[in-house]
Formats: C-alpha cells, sequence, structure tokens
C-alpha cells in the first residue's frame, strides 16, 4: 500500500479547471501560443501537485519544477502525441516495454493503461524526489505491471554523478556533471538480462545526453533477435560522441517518424 494522499487530494479548483479546460481545447498547432495567457494564470496559482488525467490515467503531477508535467497538464495534446501514437499503435495486452528516463512515468503509465495488466513495464528513473513521484503515480493507478527499476543507464555496472536542476527536474543527467547526487549505473542490456526481458517490444530512451553512453554498448552485445522492435529516442544531444542515430540504422532501423526533437525508429 502507498503511504502517498489518496488521487483527488490536490484536484485543482474550479477556476483552474475553467483554465484548463480551454488550453485543452486549442488545436495543437495553435496551443503553444493561444495557450500562454492561460498557461500564466494557472500556474501563478499552482503552489505544488495537482492531480489530473490528462491521457485516462491517474497522474499527480508538478508543473513548477518539471517541464514535461507542466506540458501533461496544460496542454496535453502537445505532450509527445505522434510518438505516443506510434506507440499505441503497437500496443498488444503482452507489451513489453522499457522506459529509459522515466521521470514521473508519463509514457509507463500512457503503455500501462492501453496495454492493460498482462504488459510488462521496466520503468527506469534514479532522481532522488522524482523517482518518489513515478512510484506514487505508478501506486495510484495500481498499475502492477509497471517496475520501478532505481538506477541510471551508462556503460555498464558502477557509479555516476546525477545533477538535479530545480527549475526542470526532467533535466537531470549524468554528462559532465560536478554536482548533484551520486546514483548506481548499469548497462541497458545487463539491466534486461536481470529482470529476465528476453526482448522489449518498444524502448523509449530520453536520458538527457547519455544516450552514447548507453547505445554503443547495447548494440554491441545485444543479438539481433533481442533488439527492441520499436526505439523512441531523443535526439537533441550536442553531447554525443557517437552518433547513436547512424548506429540504430546500422542495426536495421528505419525512421518512421521525426518530430525534430525525438525519432520513432522501427525493426521487423
Amino acid at each position: 500500500m502507498s503511504d502517498d494522499p489518496a488521487f483527488g487530494t490536490y484536484a485543482p479548483s474550479a477556476y483552474q479547471r475553467a483554465l484548463m479546460a480551454y488550453t485543452h481545447s486549442l488545436p495543437e498547432a495553435a496551443a503553444k501560443h493561444l495557450a500562454a495567457p492561460a498557461r500564466a494564470l494557472l500556474l501563478a496559482s499552482i503552489s505544488g501537485p495537482i492531480d489530473a488525467e490528462p491521457y485516462g490515467f491517474k497522474a499527480r503531477l508538478y508543473p513548477h519544477d518539471n517541464l514535461t508535467d507542466k506540458r501533461a497538464l496544460v496542454t496535453p495534446q502537445c505532450f509527445d502525441p505522434r510518438e505516443r501514437a506510434a506507440l499505441a499503435e503497437h500496443v498488444t495486452p503482452d507489451f513489453t516495454f522499457i522506459d529509459a528516463g522515466a521521470n514521473t512515468g508519463l509514457y509507463s503509465l500512457f503503455v500501462a493503461s492501453r496495454a492493460g495488466p498482462g504488459a510488462r513495464i521496466l520503468a527506469i528513473e534514479p532522481q532522488p524526489g522524482v523517482k518518489e513521484r513515478l512510484r506514487c503515480n505508478i501506486a495510484l493507478n495500481g498499475f502492477a505491471q509497471i517496475t520501478h527499476a532505481d538506477t541510471a543507464l551508462a556503460e555498464g555496472p558502477g557509479e555516476a554523478r546525477l545533477s538535479a536542476p530545480e527549475k526542470n527536474r526532467g533535466e537531470a543527467t549524468i554528462v559532465n556533471t560536478t554536482e548533484g547526487v551520486v546514483v548506481p549505473t548499469i548497462g541497458l542490456f545487463e539491466l534486461m538480462d536481470d529482470h529476465a526481458i528476453a526482448r522489449a517490444d518498444a524502448l523509449k530512451i530520453d536520458i538527457e545526453g547519455a544516450e552514447d553512453r548507453v547505445l554503443p554498448p547495447f548494440f554491441e552485445r545485444c543479438p539481433g533477435e533481442r533488439l527492441p522492435r520499436l526505439i523512441v529516442m531523443e535526439t537533441l544531444s550536442r553531447s554525443w560522441r557517437v552518433d547513436c542515430v547512424a548506429l540504430a540504422k546500422a542495426a536495421g532501423y528505419q525512421t518512421k517518424v521525426d518530430t525534430g526533437r525525438n525519432l520513432v525508429l522501427a525493426r521487423d
């Protein structure tokens, strides 16, 4: 049993619901600009967590210090719609999903809500404070199919220093970090073995520039028949020492979706 307050404890007020009804109604293409005044009023009225159901599941969101939570609360239609659609298209009742850089769990919760109790979902999040929010969201939904992995992904077993940015907790990274907390690390392939995952149907990897530490050894060690069928990868990093997109394509992946921020790559 979770010790977190019941869902609805931080329900939005009538004023907040009215603002969200407006921002949620805006077309995706126009929402970024048209939602700005209402977004400012809404965020000014929130000092802590707020309970919402942005995609049909329960979520306790922290918009004041987490950009992903803010997007899901204020303009859920703008949070990775093409990436989520690609995942939803492939979801099956026995779907196996690895969520690397799970943050507060929105991708994991999204997949769990659509796949059902027969799915296997591994949500990887080591950041203190954020991992507790992730566990809370899992518990609020009773999603026993989601397992939290309290580790950072890297080249292999060891330790790394993880930043804890105050303005956006979703930007925590082990890349070029001199301040923060020391967390355990593990390689992606080894983590799959630890959790008896023969093959993932999909991998989402958004680890703030550390993808090039994780994916090269993963592609080197992982047999072709165990590579995930789908990869959702953030590609904004300018710190990569290895082109992870080129590595994926050399392993047989093809681009299915390119949003400019993320790629959805598929392999037969």
